[in-house]
């Protein structure tokens, strides 16, 4: 999924491995969450709720706007940070750990 975004490439083999395409600094985590995720973070109840039911009638309504809400502060966040930035960030962590 990486590949097919433009953000990486492979090499098979001995020696092969991942190369990321663009300077980390300029992929932010929104790009790639996007490049691999298919479906929404958030879902409604895979089979209908019964008709019948007040709540169950009416919920999925309630809910959309709601995890939509959700979904659009999910994707600010990741927007914000870069793969430069989270490099940093595993790299504080692991000096930490170190001293």
């Amino acid at each position: 999924m990486l590949r097919e975004a433009g953000l990486a490439s492979s090499t098979p083999g001995v020696g092969g491995g991942w190369r990321i395409l663009q300077s980390p600094e300029k992929i932010n985590l929104l790009t790639v969450y996007k490049a691999v995720d298919e479906s929404r973070p958030l879902s409604l109840h895979h089979r209908p709720p019964n008709p019948d039911c007040p709540v169950g009638r009416n919920i999925q309504h309630s809910l959309e706007g709601i995890f939509r809400e959700a979904e659009l502060a999910l994707e600010q966040v990741l927007a914000k940070q870069t793969l430069d930035q989270v490099f940093e960030s595993v790299m504080q962590d692991q000096n930490k750990q170190a001293s």
